[in-house]
């Protein structure tokens, strides 16, 4: 049994790497996500954490592709059901 549960948490069901996320203004460019990776493992749970306003829910937002007028970009974001 201890190398099918070895096996089971080495899936990655979400594996995100250098997100950047710009919201383009009147008054220039905003930066709101600059260069995150993070990967999370079948049976493992993630908790973002921080300040208001430094990007939680722009993160999540850009991963689950919710908003149109943001410009998100990452060098590989991949999920598996």
């Amino acid at each position: 049994m201890g190398k099918q549960v070895d096996k089971i948490l080495q899936n990655k069901i979400l594996q995100v790497e250098n997100l950047a996320v710009t919201f383009k203004t009147y008054a220039g460019t905003i930066y709101a996500v600059n260069n995150i990776s993070f990967s999370v493992k079948q049976n493992e749970t993630l908790v973002i954490v921080g300040e208001s306003g430094c990007g939680k829910s722009v993160t999540a937002s850009s991963i689950m592709q919710y908003s149109k007028f943001n410009y998100a970009t990452a060098k590989r974001s991949t999920y598996q059901d």
